[in-house]
């Protein structure tokens, strides 16, 4: 489980906050989401996950940054309780967005888009 933190706070299309969480990703996991095959995280829910939440997906190899991007929006969530396979405290986001994959050059626009 890679460590996540919580960028900042974004209003809302219906009036509530959207988060944008900034969140490492091992390569081949990158890959998958970057071309639509993996279209979920699985994560521990101590960032309070919502749907809306824009992730921001970094690619970790070898204890760095690669320099490369993603950003998803959470369509979904699914809140374990023990119970179908899913430990308490973890959390299943479906996540959609564009198959657009960024480098650091492009963080300014990554980071307001929305």
């Amino acid at each position: 489980m890679c460590p996540a933190y919580v960028r900042s706070t974004t209003q809302g299309t219906k009036g509530g906050t959207n988060t944008i969480h900034e969140l490492k990703i091992l390569p081949k996991w990158f890959e998958d989401v970057a071309h639509q095959k993996k279209t979920f995280e699985i994560r521990k829910n101590d960032k309070n996950y919502s749907v809306g939440d824009t992730l921001v997906l970094r690619e970790w190899d070898k204890g760095k940054y690669t320099g490369r991007l993603l950003r998803r929006t959470v369509s979904y969530i699914y809140y374990g309780d023990g119970t179908y396979g899913l430990s308490d405290g973890y959390v299943v986001m479906a996540i959609r967005g564009a198959r657009a994959v960024l480098d650091y050059a492009d963080q300014d626009t990554l980071l307001s888009a929305t």
